[in-house]
């Protein structure tokens, strides 16, 4: 399996085969923004796509196997394709659902004038369709790690017309999280920031995401100090001033991290401005750090970070809302109020 962030930056041309599994589905639609870009003729000839829930495998495959018109390469993309095996290929709600053979033959010889692309937000790794698919096409992982994330802000700046300098994508990530539309957005409005061919550097990015950090250092720190009444009347101000829970979540988290950092490497005895250095802190702002550090034990902040992670994922599914969600990480951190 391999990163979707790798496979779009690579030049690579698309093969016949391609399945792109996951969850992230910005990186789904960015491969298949990838196909639509490469396609050369008429497009309305050339491209064509597709949802699982209204044609069935055979028809996929038919449409596969035809000739390109004025093109040399036809590209077919098919959505939900996890219809088709969690319901063994049926497409129709109603009726015997239509067999996966047409679809699983053709993997076996593909139409080499054409691309199929293949997207599933999760598939069933113990089912023989599956591991052929996974087996036979060109298998891409739209799932976003720090890593991919930060490759992600990379290739969206080059898309933009401008770069990042070395460590800007990291500070993103670390500010906003792994959410790629907020990091795309992020990156083009910082691309608006400079001229055409030029550089975001770090210290541009850490000016422009970080205005609210002072508000959120308050927040940490009363939620260091285990003071419920002021970690909600903080968080209620932070968010009565405009601050985004998302983006917000994202900077406590990167707050939370360093102080993680900070003091798992004092635990293990390396010098202070060492540690400073490392992070890229200096004056009043590692001293701050090291004193809010001094508050917590390193159990206490990767149980902290634990739960912001777990925040982060009821902010995105369909429990609490976002305000809620944050309010509930005061109340578990805070467990009595002072």
């Amino acid at each position: 399996m391999a990163s979707v962030v790798a496979w779009l930056q690579s030049r690579e041309p698309p093969p016949p085969l391609i399945l792109v599994e996951g969850e992230e589905r910005r990186l789904a639609q960015r491969v298949v923004v990838r196909l639509r870009e490469a396609v050369e003729g008429e497009l309305e000839l050339a491209f064509l796509h597709l949802d699982a829930a209204e044609a069935s495998p055979s028809e996929v495959v038919a449409h596969a196997e035809t000739l390109p018109m004025l093109s040399p390469r036809m590209t077919v993309v098919v959505e939900g394709i996890e219809r088709w095996l969690a319901r063994g290929g049926g497409a129709e709600e109603e009726g015997p659902p239509p067999s996966l053979d047409p679809l699983l033959d053709y993997l076996e010889a593909p139409n080499p004038t054409t691309t199929l692309c293949l997207l599933a937000a999760k598939l069933d790794g113990r089912s023989r369709a599956t591991r052929r698919l996974r087996d036979r096409c060109l298998h891409l992982e739209a799932k976003a790690t720090p890593a991919d994330a930060a490759r992600w802000c990379a290739w969206v700046a080059r898309r933009a017309g401008v770069r990042l300098e070395r460590g800007a994508g990291e500070l993103l990530v670390d500010h906003l999280g792994l959410d790629l539309a907020r990091l795309e957005t992020e990156v083009e409005r910082l691309a608006l920031l400079v001229e055409a061919g030029g550089t975001v550097t770090r210290e541009l990015a850490e000016q422009q995401v970080a205005p609210a950090l002072p508000g959120v250092w308050d927040f940490v720190g009363s939620l260091a100090a285990r003071d419920r009444r002021r970690a909600l009347t903080t968080l209620h101000g932070l968010l009565a001033s405009g601050e985004v829970p998302f983006r917000l979540l994202g900077l406590v988290a990167w707050q939370v991290r360093q102080l993680l950092r900070a003091r798992a490497a004092l635990d293990r005895g390396r010098p202070r401005d060492e540690v400073a250095r490392e992070l890229r802190l200096y004056g009043h702002r590692a001293d701050r750090l090291f004193r809010q550090a001094a508050r917590f034990t390193e159990a206490e902040l990767r149980a902290a970070h634990a739960r912001l992670t777990r925040a982060d994922l009821e902010m995105k599914g369909r429990g609490l809302g976002p305000e809620l969600a944050l309010e509930q990480v005061v109340l578990d951190l805070c467990p009595a109020a002072r």
